[in-house]
């Protein structure tokens, strides 16, 4: 509700299921957002990335910008962090 009330076009939230990252039938996406701390990069949400689309996500303590161009990641680091762990 309080998305559908911002106004934010093209913005949802869904029920996580307990095993999998992301919502790959609604795949590819832009932007990913990931506010828990992963062990290393999750190759099932970089699979979820459109091409030109861009993930945020702390990973072992560093937050990382991931940017998927065609076939290529890039990967980039931006200070350490502390978040509850990606399980």
């Amino acid at each position: 509700r309080n998305v559908a009330a911002s106004g934010v076009v093209g913005a949802s939230v869904r029920r996580a299921t307990p095993g999998v990252l992301g919502h790959a039938t609604g795949a590819p996406y832009d932007r990913i957002l990931v506010s828990a701390d992963a062990g290393r990069l999750p190759d099932p949400l970089v699979d979820q990335l459109a091409d030109g689309g861009v993930m945020v996500l702390p990973v072992q303590g560093r937050m990382t910008r991931v940017r998927r161009r065609g076939n290529d990641v890039e990967v980039e680091h931006h200070g350490a962090y502390r978040f509850v762990p990606l399980r």
